[in-house]
């Protein structure tokens, strides 16, 4: 288990995709700055007050750095300019490139472990969070199996 003290309260996403793994891991009260595109797939952002800054594609150290945060979270895409950016921050930086849905599910549970919440049996969101995904993700396979059997009856 991590100790109190290094775990991140202050967190920049850079990402859609991390803010609603953030949002669905309990965590947007830690979301400290994030980009107007999670704001379009999460809106609850804008009651925790957050900072709206670039993306990973468009980063800029100094709008990272007037959020004071203790971690950086980011997806591909990336500009070798923009990691530039981010890294020049100093801030601990937690860049992610999945490429299947597997890897979606690991950074999943990268995320939950470094924000604290998978460390005990009493405390694995991340778990269920991906658990939820694969049971939604199973789920329209079986409809979309159904319907290419029905489909393919009708011709």
């Amino acid at each position: 288990m991590m100790p109190e003290n290094l775990i991140p309260q202050r967190v920049v996403s850079l990402q859609p995709s991390v803010t609603v793994t953030l949002r669905d891991l309990g965590l947007l009260d830690r979301l400290v700055a994030c980009t107007k595109y999670c704001v379009d797939v999460c809106p609850e952002v804008l009651e925790t007050g957050c900072i709206i800054v670039e993306d990973s594609w468009s980063a800029k150290a100094e709008q990272i750095m007037a959020a004071r945060p203790d971690l950086v979270i980011a997806s591909v895409p990336y500009r070798l300019e923009s990691v530039a950016e981010i890294l020049k921050t100093g801030v601990p930086f937690l860049g992610l490139a999945p490429k299947c849905l597997d890897d979606v599910y690991k950074d999943i549970m990268m995320i939950a472990r470094v924000m604290g919440v998978e460390a005990s049996r009493e405390s694995q969101r991340g778990t269920a969070v991906v658990a939820r995904m694969k049971k939604e993700v199973q789920a329209m396979t079986t409809k979309m199996i159904q319907y290419s059997r029905y489909c393919s009856s009708c011709t």
